[in-house]
């Protein structure tokens, strides 16, 4: 839960508006929003070396066949870098 500064709940529509206007501020030329943090978050995780069942449990996903799709990209890049020395 993210809390206004005034202490208060923040609605999912006021979260999407501040990261939108961060996101544009920092010049990002994607769109910023939660599940695109979320999406980095799990990334950057699993390219650290973090075992997939503890990315899991930090996203909440009750199966780690959802947490696999994270993986997946992690894979994609695996590929991609094999390709480039053996083509």
């Amino acid at each position: 839960m993210l809390q206004s500064q005034f202490k208060r709940r923040m609605s999912k529509e006021s979260i999407e508006r501040t990261m939108r206007v961060l996101g544009e501020r920092a010049g990002l030329r994607d769109r910023l929003t939660p599940h695109r943090l979320r999406h980095s978050l799990a990334t950057h995780l699993l390219a650290a070396g973090v075992p997939i069942d503890v990315v899991q449990t930090i996203l909440g996903h009750e199966s780690v066949a959802t947490t696999r799709v994270y993986a997946r990209t992690q894979q994609a890049q695996v590929e991609q870098h094999y390709r480039r020395v053996f083509p």
